[in-house]
């Protein structure tokens, strides 16, 4: 009989230890799950547009002197080669990684056939681990990178902070923007003769004295805003003659 209630005792007390380990993970799972919930504080973005003519020469340039907008939609002017800047001071805590994500979605965008326009473009921020005070934040958003059309993007940002089993995300914010096509540019091939110091341009008309007539050459090459070539695959090229235009050229241009 003793044996029997030693038995049925330490049965018992294996149970309740099962019972209270369940309990235990059950409301620890509870209130990670609740934690990830929690709503956090939104930071103050300012939004900065980077001069193409500074993006040009691919050289390093100082964010801190650009000027900044709390509204994207002061930006002025975007194109689809544009490049955006975003800021904002974040304080992750110890055990933290924080982080900065964006998302674009076109609205009332013209379908071109051929052409594979997706729902939604991210772009995500470099990790930040913690923990930092004040730490400002750099995102960059390269319009030219994600193969965009021309249309109205409604753009959301916010930030998320990752701890041990959660995650959280400040209600992020909206702004709407429009993105126009980018502005081509023909730029002259011809080199500077030093002999000479004649300049050529890109259209140039040579007169052969002797035989009495007029040669025309073309030397251009067609690039986008940050003077990298393209190829056109509908352009045709005219010179002025006597009050007329006369084709001398057509597409495709590759340059």
């Amino acid at each position: 009989m003793a044996n029997n209630r030693n038995k049925y005792h330490k049965s018992l007390t294996r149970t309740a230890k099962s019972i209270l380990i369940i309990a235990f993970l059950l409301i620890e799972n509870a209130l990670i799950y609740s934690q990830s919930f929690d709503p956090i504080d939104t930071p103050l973005f300012e939004f900065a547009l980077v001069p193409q003519s500074q993006r040009i020469d691919e050289k390093p340039f100082d964010v801190s002197k650009l000027e900044y907008f709390s509204d994207m939609e002061d930006l002025g002017e975007l194109s689809i080669k544009s490049k955006i800047i975003t800021m904002c001071k974040i304080s992750p805590n110890f055990g933290q990684i924080a982080g900065i994500s964006i998302r674009l979605e076109p609205e009332n965008v013209t379908y071109i056939p051929g052409y594979s326009l997706r729902d939604r473009y991210y772009i995500q921020s470099s990790w930040l681990s913690g923990p930092q005070l004040d730490y400002s934040i750099i995102t960059e958003v390269n319009l030219n990178e994600l193969d965009l059309l021309p249309c109205v993007y409604n753009v959301y940002t916010n930030f998320f902070l990752i701890g041990f089993l959660y995650f959280k995300s400040s209600k992020p914010i909206q702004h709407t923007i429009r993105i126009s096509k980018d502005q081509l540019e023909i730029l002259s091939q011809e080199k500077e003769n030093q002999e000479s110091g004649i300049s050529y341009d890109i259209i140039n008309t040579f007169k052969n004295i002797d035989k009495k007539f007029w040669r025309v050459s073309y030397k251009g090459r067609i690039t986008d805003s940050l003077r990298r070539g393209v190829e056109l695959n509908n352009v045709n090229l005219y010179l002025e003659i006597s009050d007329e235009y006369k084709k001398i050229g057509s597409s495709p241009f590759r340059c």
